[in-house]
């Protein structure tokens, strides 16, 4: 009875076996259309990097952001060009062109390839994110941290870690010949892993694909919570600001300074025929005099206020701004300007 039980088991397990999810002439249409897919995409994907490339060479690699900025696009040029390759490879395959019996293997190397650009690529798009979510969080304090130079250090240092962990994967196997398919056909190219190779796959999937990856996607999440917590305090820090700073409804703009400031200025220096006021009659003359001055020193204070309130505004928009490292030392130059950046920062 236990016989007939396995022979059964073995039957049915056959005859699943046997069973196919499509057919071969379907999986071939299937796979012809993903690399035209894949092909037109990443094709786009090389042209918009190169564009990139371009831009970032023209307007000059000065400065922290930059420098990260340019590399990641020449990561992805790179990555995105083996990608075009794979995909043009095997669409040449699934035609069945002439000459292209070796072209999975070819295919393959361009994947072990692939793989280290791409690498590269999310560990640096990882630096950018901490660059931004410190700059924003705490840009006083990081503002001269970030710097062309460290940053360079930094990307030659994760393209080495990168290199290291890819290249004993990539030097584990190798390319042997051996017959084809049919008796007249010509050797074909295959790969032939060395024992090692799985061991050194496994620590590279594990290690890189696995552990750093989820590495890569706390940290990154982790800034953007930085970078909306400091969006927010500086909204809060421009909104407190604004609504302290006392505006005079007659200048609002803060652009040019109002009639009453000259008149009262010339008042005060004795040059009462460019005031223009006429006496009506009541009260004395230096009441008068007194009072107008008064009004011009409050005008003159709202102006000034206008002003402060115009540099606290710059101030919150640079809280908010990811290129806060290199944007502050044009602007705070003047003393009554860092005079004001100390109070603001006293108050943060």
């Amino acid at each position: 009875m236990q016989v007939a039980m396995n022979i059964s088991v073995q039957v049915e397990i056959q005859d699943a076996l046997k069973r196919q999810i499509m057919s071969d002439e379907l999986y071939s249409y299937f796979n012809l259309i993903l690399c035209i897919l894949i092909a037109m995409v990443s094709l786009a994907a090389v042209f918009v990097n190169a564009i990139n490339i371009v831009i970032f060479w023209k307007i000059g690699v000065s400065d922290s952001i930059t420098v990260c900025l340019f590399y990641l696009a020449v990561c992805d040029f790179c990555s995105t060009l083996l990608v075009t390759l794979c995909a043009s490879l095997m669409l040449f395959y699934a035609l069945n062109v002439p000459g292209s019996m070796n072209f999975p293997t070819y295919t393959f190397i361009a994947t072990i390839a692939y793989a280290l650009p791409l690498d590269i690529a999310a560990t640096t798009t990882a630096y950018i994110a901490v660059q931004r979510g410190l700059c924003v969080a705490w840009p006083f304090l990081t503002r001269h941290a970030f710097t062309k130079n460290r940053s360079t250090i930094v990307l030659f240092i994760i393209s080495l870690l990168m290199f290291g962990f890819w290249l004993p994967r990539a030097v584990t196997f190798r390319l042997v010949q051996v017959p084809g398919p049919t008796v007249n056909s010509s050797a074909m190219l295959t790969v032939d892993f060395l024992e090692i190779w799985t061991l050194f796959d496994r620590i590279y999937l594990i290690s890189l694909k696995l552990i750093l990856g989820y590495v890569q996607y706390i940290v990154m999440l982790l800034c953007a919570v930085a970078i909306a917590i400091g969006m927010k305090s500086s909204i809060r820090l421009k909104s407190t600001s604004s609504s302290s700073a006392p505006v005079s409804s007659s200048n609002r703009s803060g652009h040019e300074k109002p009639e009453i400031i000259e008149q009262s200025i010339a008042s005060s220096n004795g040059n009462k025929e460019k005031i223009g006021i006429a006496d009506s009659g009541t009260g004395s003359k230096a009441e008068k005099d007194k009072k107008s001055q008064q009004k011009g020193v409050k005008e003159l204070q709202d102006y000034q206020a206008i002003q402060s309130l115009k540099l606290e505004n710059f101030l919150c928009e640079a809280l908010a701004s990811s290129t806060i490292d290199f944007r502050f030392d044009a602007h705070w130059s003047d003393v009554k300007h860092k005079r004001i950046l100390s109070f603001l920062l006293s108050k943060e």
